[in-house]
Formats: structure tokens, C-alpha cells, sequence
């Protein structure tokens, strides 16, 4: 019973995000601001290929287990097959955005299509190297949904939470200054998308304490926020599914991917001559997204196999870790190519400035290396030991 429920669970989101997209897309060109077209209709297009993709995934896997068919394992035998696949969508990316050629409506789908394929190549790759052992498509399918869903809302809530008593905080030791700049004179600024080529408004923004209050936010409480809830989902079902190593790390893998994709498509990547960084920084992204939701997953492991469930403490302080200075060195990154990039007159701090970004980028280069690296190492070592 509960899996023809689950069948119709899935095929009613698909039914409405498929109803709900178009109408956001019609209403986002009925305005008639290009300027804002382009964001419109990529969130348009990615709620609808969101719901329609999880909702029609969750209706086979509910029809399958209520007609009683079991759920091959999953191992992805040609991963390297997505590679050829995202190639042609990155080179046609690149070609639409810095030719300028009707990127509002041509990015979007190349945009919602890349940001699918990213999360799946993290999954092929550690699918491949559990070699079958770690789980089945069920299990990819209920990972992705429960990090897509129950990880990406109870998130949003609690950093929106978090956000305004850091802000309110931040008030009453004066990080902040007394009086809050009006909202119509900022949001003018940040929706034109000519600012994100001018460096030095976008500096003009920021005061000290305003980027303090930023670091302890996105290197600190989002974190925090985010290892909690990513695979919150994979935890509560362990007290029924009892999963082993390789398929607790398998569960935590996909909530990551889930978490990671909708993140990539909400959030998106610019449209406009930065969707190439745009989405070199969501690949990487999903990648630790994805690092951190295996580690905690194996962490669910654990304490549910009673054996060292010390070990679950053990991982969430490596995931907030790995999560915390992830983001941080990409925020440290991100405002030494704006201070790089405006012009301040004075060479020996602008050379300082340049060396420090590029450190932190290799820095990122390094860790995101290491861990891929560490992702299938540990997928064979947990495949091997189940079989």
C-alpha cells in the first residue's frame, strides 16, 4: 500500500511542477523586462524539470515496490558517457554567454540541463566504484529526494532563522551600521546586471564588518545548518533500513546529489557573460556537497550498526570542517578577484591581493582534487569490504 501511495505521491508533483513551470515562464515574459527574463525563465524551467524528474522517479520506484519487483543494484557501468554529454552543453554555454547571443533565452535549458548532469557524475563515479555493493536505484532515488526536499527546506528555514539573529547581533555589537540602507536603493543596484562587471560597486557595497558578518555566516552557521539537514532523511530511515557501510555512504552520497541539485537548479548560474565560472563554482560545489553527504552517511552507518556510533559525532565535525573552509576560502576567493579587479592605484598591495586569491584558488583546486580522490577511494575500499 505504501507504494502505491508513493506512486501517486510522485505523479501529482510531476503534474503540478509541470502545470506550475510554464505558467511562471509565461508571467516571467509577459513583463517585458529583458533584463530579469533570463533568471525568470531559468527558475521556471528548473521547478519544472525539479518536480517533474523527482516526482516521475518517485512514482516508478512506488509502482515498482507495490507490484513487488525488487530494485537492481546500482552500478553505473559507463559513467564516462555523462563526460560526452556535458562537453557539447559547457562549449555551447560558453559560446552563447560571452558572444552574447540571446542568453536569456538560450542559457536557461543548456543551464538546467548541466546542472542535472553535474550531481550524476559524482553518483556514476562512486556507483562505479562500489561495483553494485553499495545499494540499489531505490536508494539513489530516495536520497536524492529526501535531499532535495526534507535537506534543501529544513535549510533554507533554519539559515533564514540563523540569518536574522546573526543580523540583529551583528547590530548590537556594531558590525553593522545603525541605519540599514533602504530596500529599494539596494535591491535598484542588485538586480541591474551590469553591476557583476563593475568590481568596484560591488565593493562599494560591502563595509568590514558587513564581510565579517558574511564569513561567520557562510563559513560558520551554513555549515552547521546544512550537515545537519542534508541527510537528516538517510538517518530517520535507518532506523528500519539497519544499512551497512558501503550503503549507508551510498545514501548519503545521493542526499548530497539530491541537496546539491537543488541547489544548482534554484540557485542557477548567471546568465550573462559569468556562466562559465558560474558553473565551474556549482561543479565544485556538488562535489563537496556530495563528499560531506557520504561522510555523514557513513556516520548514520554506524550508529545504527551499534558498533562505534561515536563515529557519527566523528564525521558531522569533519563535514561542518571540510564544509566551513570550503566556503570560506570560495567567499576569501571571490573578494580578492573583486579587490584584484578594481583599480586602487597602489601595485605592491594589488600584487598581495593577487597572490593571496590565487593561493586560496589552488587552495580549492587542491581540496576538490583530494576530494574526488578520497570519494572513490573510499567507494572501493566499502565495496570490497561488502563484498
Amino acid at each position: 500500500m505504501l507504494g502505491l501511495l508513493s506512486a501517486l505521491a510522485g505523479l501529482l508533483v510531476a503534474l503540478a511542477t509541470c502545470a506550475c513551470g510554464p505558467m511562471m515562464a509565461i508571467l516571467a515574459t509577459a513583463t517585458g523586462e529583458e533584463a530579469s527574463s533570463g533568471p525568470a525563465i531559468q527558475q521556471a524551467l528548473a521547478l519544472t524539470v525539479l518536480g517533474m524528474g523527482l516526482g516521475t522517479a518517485i512514482a516508478v520506484e512506488g509502482w515498482r515496490t507495490w507490484q513487488g519487483r525488487p530494485s537492481p543494484p546500482f552500478h553505473p557501468q559507463r559513467p564516462w558517457i555523462l563526460w560526452m554529454v556535458l562537453l557539447p552543453l559547457l562549449a555551447a554555454g560558453l559560446l552563447i554567454s560571452l558572444l552574447d547571443l540571446a542568453p536569456a533565452y538560450l542559457l536557461p535549458p543548456i543551464n538546467t540541463f548541466t546542472m542535472l548532469l553535474l550531481p550524476a557524475l559524482i553518483l556514476g563515479a562512486v556507483g562505479h566504484a562500489l561495483g553494485g555493493a553499495g545499494g540499489s536505484w531505490r536508494d539513489v532515488v530516495g536520497g536524492l529526494v529526501s535531499g532535495a526536499s526534507l535537506g534543501t527546506g529544513l535549510a533554507v528555514l533554519i539559515e533564514v532563522s540563523l540569518l536574522v539573529v546573526l543580523a540583529v547581533g551583528a547590530l548590537a555589537l556594531g558590525l553593522l551600521p545603525e541605519e540599514l540602507p533602504d530596500v529599494a536603493p539596494w535591491g535598484e543596484p542588485l538586480g541591474d546586471p551590469t553591476l557583476l562587471s563593475d568590481p568596484q560597486a560591488l565593493l562599494d557595497l560591502l563595509t568590514p564588518g558587513m564581510v565579517a558578518v558574511i564569513l561567520l555566516f557562510i563559513a560558520v552557521l551554513t555549515p552547521l545548518a546544512e550537515e545537519v539537514t542534508k541527510t537528516l532523511g538517510v538517518g530517520l530511515a535507518g532506523a528500519w533500513l539497519r544499512p551497512g557501510p558501503a550503503r549507508a555512504f551510498l545514501l548519503g552520497t545521493a542526499s548530497g546529489a539530491g541537496f546539491a541539485l537543488a541547489e544548482n537548479l534554484l540557485n542557477g548560474a548567471m546568465i550573462g557573460t559569468l556562466w562559465g565560472p558560474g558553473i565551474l563554482s556549482r561543479l565544485a560545489a556538488t562535489l563537496m556537497h556530495c563528499a560531506t553527504g557520504g561522510l555523514m552517511g557513513w556516520g548514520w552507518g554506524e550508529l545504527w550498526a551499534g558498533k562505534h556510533p561515536w563515529r557519527l559525532v566523528l564525521a558531522f565535525a569533519g563535514a561542518v570542517v571540510t564544509h566551513g573552509v570550503w566556503n570560506g576560502l570560495a567567499v576569501g576567493a571571490a573578494l580578492g578577484g573583486l579587490l584584484t579587479a578594481s583599480d586602487t592605484g597602489d601595485p605592491a598591495r594589488m600584487a598581495a591581493v593577487s597572490l593571496a586569491t590565487m593561493a586560496m584558488a589552488a587552495l580549492l583546486l587542491l581540496i576538490a582534487t583530494a576530494t574526488l580522490a578520497g570519494m572513490v577511494w573510499a567507494a572501493r575500499r566499502l565495496g570490497r569490504g561488502t563484498a
